[in-house]
């Protein structure tokens, strides 16, 4: 499996989805600093979740 890492310009939701093309696995935090505290999901990883045609882990802080 290979990891990378990269930084890119755009909104998180475009940028993410733009690298989804290429992956078999998507994975996204479940809320960014800017988000509610009773969210459980963020706006980003919920549009992430909706629209990329790989499997997507959403990952939780704290494994709750």
């Amino acid at each position: 499996m290979e990891v990378r890492a990269e930084a890119q310009y755009g909104t998180a939701a475009s940028v993410l989805l733009g690298a989804a093309r290429e992956a078999s696995l998507r994975v996204v935090g479940s809320r960014g600093p800017g988000g509610f505290a009773g969210l459980l999901l963020g706006l980003v990883a919920q549009h992430c979740a909706q629209h990329v045609d790989c499997p997507v882990v959403v990952f939780r802080e704290g494994g709750r």
